[in-house]
């Protein structure tokens, strides 16, 4: 695998081709057959800071959608991160509590935030690495994921959507992100997983903490 590292704002990490096309696309067409077909089966975020679908159950969706996140939690990928970070003790979480297929409908769109940091189902646990992998995505079409300053005052970064291309950050204090609105009339599809690591004692956050969005919908 080849990772970039991004140091603005904060560092982050970009690959361009960590699945294939053929496969992003695959599982693009299960996910959202499952969408379409059983929508009551998935989370929907629909409130003044996000408007979004997730699946926690990928299994659900098809063959090459249980593949991959079996891949995605399996010991390759996770010691692969570890080594990227420096995490040590990185565990995926198997619950995929947050994480799991995620869909964002035309005009969805996730406002600026930080994440949990201990984890609500596992004790002692602490969310220290995320991944976030695009299966669909039109660079044209919006659905970016965006980077803010520690102010949270102003988009510093984007990593445009793209089949196959992923991005991992390790979540804190400062490292407030969002999902730019998807302008376009196909919904973007992505995979998150998310990484743990005994909780470190400074480590309190329980629920996200989300900013007003003050970027254009």
């Amino acid at each position: 695998m080849t990772w970039e590292r991004r140091p603005d704002p904060w560092p982050h990490w970009v690959h361009d081709s960590f699945l294939t096309v053929e496969s992003a696309a695959l599982i693009t067409t299960e996910a959202l057959s499952h969408w379409w077909a059983a929508r009551s089966e998935w989370v929907s975020y629909r409130n003044d800071v996000e408007q979004k679908w997730a699946l926690a159950s990928p299994a659900r969706c098809g063959p090459a959608t249980t593949d991959l996140f079996a891949a995605l939690t399996g010991p390759a990928v996770t010691n692969s991160l570890a080594a990227l970070t420096g995490v040590r003790g990185l565990v995926a979480d198997g619950t995929l509590h947050g994480g799991g297929v995620h869909v964002v409908a035309p005009g969805g769109h996730l406002a600026p935030h930080v994440d949990y940091s201990l984890h609500p189902k596992l004790p002692g646990m602490e969310r220290r690495v995320n991944l976030i992998l695009f299966l669909s995505g039109d660079p044209d079409a919006g659905g970016a994921f965006e980077l803010w300053d520690d102010e949270c005052r102003t988009v510093v970064s984007r990593v445009d959507p793209s089949p196959g291309r992923a991005v991992v950050w390790c979540p804190g204090d400062v490292e407030y992100h969002g999902t730019q609105a998807v302008t376009g009339t196909a919904p973007r599809v992505a995979a998150a997983v998310y990484y743990l690591a005994p909780a470190r004692p400074t480590s309190v956050r329980k629920v996200a903490l989300f900013r007003p969005y003050r970027g254009a919908l």
